[in-house]
């Protein structure tokens, strides 16, 4: 069996147009080719496909498909899309409701979600006596509704842990798991944690998305974890090769785990020559060599200094203002006004699990007031 998984797939408004040829041929160019060659073709629907206006309150940007859209991906070949994102509840519990009615019309299966309260946690794909189970988690972020128990399926090691263990019992085993550092090529030490134990329960691949880089690869008590696979479908931005690239994952259940250079240009995706490719894996590979414990945290520390002017007004409750004028200070403004003490304080409040989950709860409660 040979299952494509593309990753994040999001209409921009430069693709506009290309998505709006419902044959998909204007947008996926030659990627139509590897989606020919696989017996089954999964990617990561980065929005709420629904006519809905009401969005939700929430930091970060609101992203929004047409429902046409979809079926431009059923039209292409695309079988199936997890949902399992940090964009899925952009639209509201309605615009959900209307994604997943979009993608029964069409014939698509979805994944990674809850809706009502049922789960539909994981894609189960079968061929001539294999069986594949792909799970999808996401990172808790303004996906989920407590109160419709409906959105994504966030990744819990209490209960995911036991699903993939229980998966491998009857079958191979494939992870999409939405989170991590965007634009950090190397793991954190906390995301490589997770997803080396899912391979411990049982993943035979483990798919980190929502980075919007390629990452790095590890081949890992007979598991391969891909850290970023980078964009599929998301706009071009000038100047930014990173983004303007993804990687094609093929999962064949015989021969292991091939992987494609995807780019995108002004005139949609297109699979990278073979030398281009081979040039990526080489630059992977390299980076990926360099993967030790030490490594991983360096790197981890260099990032999240360069971050902290970034994140301490948020922390804190500072303004957009003061977040633009520490940024240029390179943090002096918070290591002026932002006391040891309310530091350590914070740092308490957001370290213990118990602390967490009682200030959880009462912001919780408050963005619910402020939906209304």
């Amino acid at each position: 069996m040979r299952i494509l998984f593309l990753g994040d797939v999001c209409p921009t408004e430069d693709y506009r147009k290309l998505f709006d040829d419902k044959s998909g041929k204007s947008l996926f160019n030659n990627t139509v080719e590897l989606i020919n060659q696989s017996d089954f073709a999964v990617c990561n629907f980065e929005c709420p496909a629904t006519l809905s206006g009401n969005a939700i309150k929430k930091c970060g940007p609101t992203l929004k498909a047409k429902p046409e859209d979809l079926e431009m991906l059923k039209n292409v070949g695309i079988n199936a899309v997890s949902l399992a994102n940090n964009h899925t509840l952009d639209l509201g519990v309605q615009g959900f409701i209307d994604t997943v009615s979009v993608c029964k019309q069409n014939g698509i299966d979805y994944f990674g979600t809850i809706l009502n309260g049922k789960e539909t946690d994981c894609l189960v794909l079968e061929k001539d006596g294999e069986r594949v189970t792909v799970f999808s988690f996401a990172e808790e972020e303004f996906n989920y509704s407590k109160k419709a128990k409906t959105g994504a399926i966030h990744f819990d090691p209490y209960e995911s842990l036991d699903k993939i263990a229980n998966a491998k019992r009857v079958g191979k085993v494939v992870v999409l798991y939405h989170g991590g550092i965007e634009y950090l090529r190397t793991p954190t030490p906390l995301l490589q944690k997770k997803c080396r134990k899912m391979v411990e329960k049982g993943a035979d691949l483990v798919l980190c998305q929502h980075s919007h880089i390629i990452g790095t690869t590890e081949e890992y008590n007979g598991g391969f974890i891909l850290y970023g696979q980078g964009n599929s479908v998301f706009g071009v931005r000038e100047n930014s090769n990173t983004w303007n690239e993804g990687l094609a994952v093929t999962f064949d259940t015989e021969n292991g785990v091939y992987l494609e250079l995807i780019k995108a240009t002004k005139n949609g995706i297109e699979k990278a020559t073979e030398t281009e490719t081979l040039d990526k894996l080489k630059n992977i590979k390299e980076l990926s060599d360099k993967m030790t414990d030490e490594f991983i945290e360096l790197e981890w520390q260099k990032f999240c200094k360069a971050k902290q002017a970034n994140y301490y007004p948020m922390v804190f409750g500072k303004g957009r203002i003061y977040n633009k004028l520490n940024r240029m200070l390179k943090n002096k403004l918070a290591d002026k006004f932002i006391g040891k003490k309310k530091k350590m304080t914070t740092m308490n409040l957001i370290r213990c699990d118990a602390h967490r989950e009682v200030v959880t709860t009462l912001l919780e409660n408050d963005y619910d007031k402020y939906q209304k």
